[in-house]
């Protein structure tokens, strides 16, 4: 399997679970893990798919995802109950 659009075409080498840290808008340590993440080892960064997280998070009783991803042109933004990161987009890419 290849993954297409980051540079061209990279080489999947195997799919599993990545955990993720980071410190959240309120200086909270949050961990989480994405099931099914592509591991491409010749890729240069880590790519996150917002959606992938969300999806993968727990749903309420209204049968509603718990976690959301907000994009704009200037930043992304997680949400989860109780916390939320923004991530500031480099305008230069």
């Amino acid at each position: 399997m290849n993954l297409k659009g980051v540079g061209g075409k990279l080489r999947i080498k195997a799919k599993g679970t990545m955990r993720i840290s980071f410190y959240d808008n309120g200086g909270q340590l949050q961990t989480y893990h994405v099931h099914d993440a592509y591991y491409a080892p010749k890729l240069q960064i880590t790519l996150l798919c917002p959606q992938q997280w969300v999806e993968q998070g727990p749903i309420n009783k209204k049968g509603v995802y718990v976690r959301a991803c907000h994009v704009s042109a200037r930043h992304t933004t997680l949400h989860w109950p109780g916390g939320h990161k923004t991530v500031d987009h480099d305008p230069t890419t």
